[in-house]
């Protein structure tokens, strides 16, 4: 599993920890899954069918666009490459890495 830029959340006022039990909300609210049971959600909770885990939320093209729109405005982070995107968005806890990583290069 990648990890990006995971030494630098020491840097940021916010843990990783912190920032998934966040993005949980954002992201399942982004894409109307609200009704799911956020309790069951976790770092490794895959994003989209493509997602290593069966635990996933299943989310298409169209979904994980809406993420990208809802996170680059949240956290004032840009999100322009496709394939690292592919990457960013294996699951929560991949995607709380590449914002940790986004805000702690733009200091």
């Amino acid at each position: 599993m990648a990890r990006f830029g995971y030494i630098f959340f020491m840097n940021i006022s916010q843990s990783r920890e912190q920032l998934i039990a966040e993005l949980i909300p954002l992201i399942t609210n982004a894409v109307n899954l609200q009704h799911l049971d956020q309790t069951k959600i976790n770092a490794e909770t895959g994003l989209t069918l493509h997602s290593p885990t069966s635990d996933n939320l299943g989310l298409d093209s169209v979904d994980i666009l809406e993420v990208v729109v809802t996170l680059e405005h949240h956290y004032k982070i840009k999100i322009e490459n496709t394939e690292a995107g592919k990457k960013i968005f294996t699951n929560f806890g991949t995607v709380a890495d590449y914002i940790l990583m986004a805000v702690a290069n733009a200091k």
